[in-house]
């Protein structure tokens, strides 16, 4: 098995992740999880390079990823919300400055425990 993926799993199963559950659940906010929705997020690097080009980060949606229920997650509906404990990220979308990006796979607590992670947002459907 790839090492990536069995440190998703490793993540998944870690009851200490995200480190500070309050600061976690602050950047995640309200928004809901669901089986196949595109999440983003960025970081304060992200933040401060875009205040400083007179913008907001969420208007360049820096990094994103489609979220996937973990394998032992029992989905009763498709429309069912999962817990971010239960999540795992497929990271598709990086800064334009990296080039020829693989995707790469996260747990969704490991990404909330990043300390320099400001905001994980969904965009609005129009």
């Amino acid at each position: 098995m790839n090492k990536g993926i069995e440190a998703v799993f490793e993540d998944l199963d870690n009851l200490y992740l995200p480190e500070y559950l309050d600061a976690a659940l602050k950047k995640i906010g309200n928004i809901s999880l669901k089986q196949g929705s595109r999440i983003y997020w960025y970081y304060e690097e992200d933040k401060k390079f875009h205040e400083e080009q007179g913008c907001s980060p969420k208007d360049w949606d820096c990094f994103s990823g489609i979220l996937i229920a973990s394998p032992d997650t029992t989905m009763r509906s498709p429309d069912q919300e999962l817990e971010f404990d239960n999540c795992i990220v497929c990271m598709d979308t990086y800064p334009i400055e990296k080039e020829y990006c693989e995707a790469t796979w996260i747990a969704l607590n490991k990404l909330l425990d990043a300390a320099d992670l400001v905001e994980v947002y969904v965009k609005e459907n129009k």
